[in-house]
């Protein structure tokens, strides 16, 4: 079943929304990495009806109980949409509510910013017995601060896809919703032997991280770069520059979260949690149009970068890379020098005695 799109083209329906928004988590590989993926999907949601919408950073947790919000936090009025990936409402879904809430309503009084409105975000729909839950809480509440709580469910998200508004979203985030055949995963091709890595720049980057295990990392290095390689040799160019874009999205989280994670870095510049947090949002991040990653993709691209010495996962990352490529060139240096010419065989003796021996004999003589 389709539906005929503004000229005429044919979109298919959009499933039932568990089963669109559940695709977050199997793609995304973790929870966490699909909750940051559904929070950059309502931002773009929101900017496809509010233009100047935009996000804030969470750095240790500290985001004022905002997602996503318009309007200005410098004593203007705003209006917030608070991202929950409940793909069920469970027993703590509304205290977390309540949580969020409470911490945007804190920060409007300290910070001299008036809320407007206050909109929940969910993937889910709620029973009848749960959403009346949420509108008990949510009157009380608007009596209390004089703000308006709505909900965006799984169903409004849905129908909002469906706009003509939203379809640059739409495509971004579900491509095979667009056309009639859905894109199929690229394979993962798998290393027998992370052996062969030993030597490379990220495996060094990542020991100088305090990684030990590091078999998985090799293992999505290869996968990205035979993806790359049947790229190439399909002459798939339109596929390779979106990977491009995935590659620049990519080198972008990374900058983002070192740059936080710089200053909190130890003694050996070593930073917690940075590979874990990096590759997140890798996973987390759309796939470009036409093509189709898996995670193991997503999270080799980051260690491409690495290997071309562009990125890294300590401070001076930059040294380490420079280290590196000096070592490898003496190595190579070394392999490649020809080796000298065996000279000729000769007598044992040396040539001093060999003439003395011949003096003495033609004495004798």
């Amino acid at each position: 079943m389709a539906r005929r799109a503004p000229g005429g083209a044919d979109i298919l329906v959009i499933p039932e929304a568990n089963m669109l928004f559940a695709r977050f988590q199997t793609d995304a590989g973790s929870e966490a990495a699909a909750r940051t993926r559904f929070e950059t999907f309502v931002t773009y949601l929101v900017k496809a009806r509010y233009p100047g919408a935009t996000t804030v950073a969470s750095k240790n947790h500290n985001d004022w109980g905002i997602d996503t919000f318009v309007g200005s936090l410098a004593g203007g009025v705003t209006r917030i949409w608070q991202s929950k990936f409940f793909l069920e409402w469970g027993d703590s879904s509304m205290k977390q509510v309540r949580a969020s809430f409470n911490s945007a309503m804190k920060k409007s009084a300290e910070e001299k910013f008036t809320v407007d409105v206050w909109t929940l975000v969910i993937p889910s729909i709620l029973e009848p017995g749960q959403l009346k839950s949420f509108q008990t809480w949510a009157t009380k509440q608007m009596k209390t601060h004089t703000v308006d709580i709505t909900i965006w469910q799984g169903d409004e998200l849905c129908s909002q896809l469906l706009s003509e508004e939203a379809s640059h979203v739409r495509r971004e985030f579900f491509p095979w919703t667009v056309n009639g055949s859905p894109l199929t995963e690229e394979e993962v091709a798998e290393l027998e032997d992370d052996a062969e890595y030993d030597a490379a720049l990220f495996v060094r980057q990542l020991r100088e991280a305090g990684h030990v295990e590091v078999s998985a990392a090799c293992g999505q290095y290869f996968a990205t770069d035979a993806l790359l390689r049947d790229l190439e040799a399909r002459g798939s160019h339109s596929a390779l520059a979106a990977f491009s874009s995935i590659r620049q999205s990519v080198h972008a989280a990374w900058e983002d979260r070192f740059n936080e994670a710089a200053p909190l870095a130890d003694e050996h510049g070593q930073m917690k949690g940075l590979v874990r947090t990096v590759m997140a949002d890798a996973v987390a991040l759309s796939d470009p149009v036409g093509l189709r990653l898996a995670p193991s993709h997503k999270r080799g691209t980051a260690h491409h970068l690495v290997e071309r010495g562009t990125a890294g996962w300590v401070t001076h990352w930059r040294n380490v890379a420079v280290t590196h490529a000096s070592e490898k060139a003496v190595t190579e240096t070394t392999v490649d020098e020809p080796v000298a010419p065996a000279p000729p065989e000769t007598s044992v003796l040396t040539e001093p005695v060999e003439v003395a021996l011949l003096a003495t004999k033609e004495a004798i003589s």
